[in-house]
């Protein structure tokens, strides 16, 4: 019964959270503030446009995507998912797929983690926000 008053509280508690950030990222009339988007758009643009020494290239097995200065880094993309190597291919890892992320794979130095739910079957067992 405590785990269940528990859980009720944790998941009000995570309610009024995702309440207050939605709030944080709009204006008055319903429209996304503007330097929420550009701000968006600033995290990311050192990784797009940072990918100065790449080569990609498409066969029967997906498009690979080979960093030049390390070829032993690729990343390469199917109709079955997202695939990381580090050797060079000798081995993939399965980075993502299309229910999901593999969270075995996550390296970063900047985790977002303004929102955890952590679920047993269908229900959350923990919340963090």
């Amino acid at each position: 019964m405590f785990q269940r008053i528990t859980a009720a509280v944790q998941n009000l508690e995570f309610a009024e959270g995702k309440y207050a950030k939605a709030a944080s990222i709009m204006n008055t009339d319903g429209t996304i503030r503007s330097n929420v988007i550009q701000n968006t758009f600033a995290e990311n643009i050192d990784l797009v446009y940072g990918a100065q020494n790449e080569s990609a290239t498409i066969d029967n097995t997906g498009v690979t995507v080979t960093n030049n200065a390390d070829g032993s880094k690729q990343v390469k993309v199917t109709s079955g998912g997202v695939f990381i190597t580090a050797d060079g291919g000798t081995t993939w890892n399965n980075a993502i797929r299309g229910d999901g992320i593999t969270a075995d794979v996550i390296t970063t130095g900047k985790l977002n983690t303004d929102e955890v739910v952590i679920y047993g079957s269908d229900s959350p067992s923990f919340t963090w926000d």
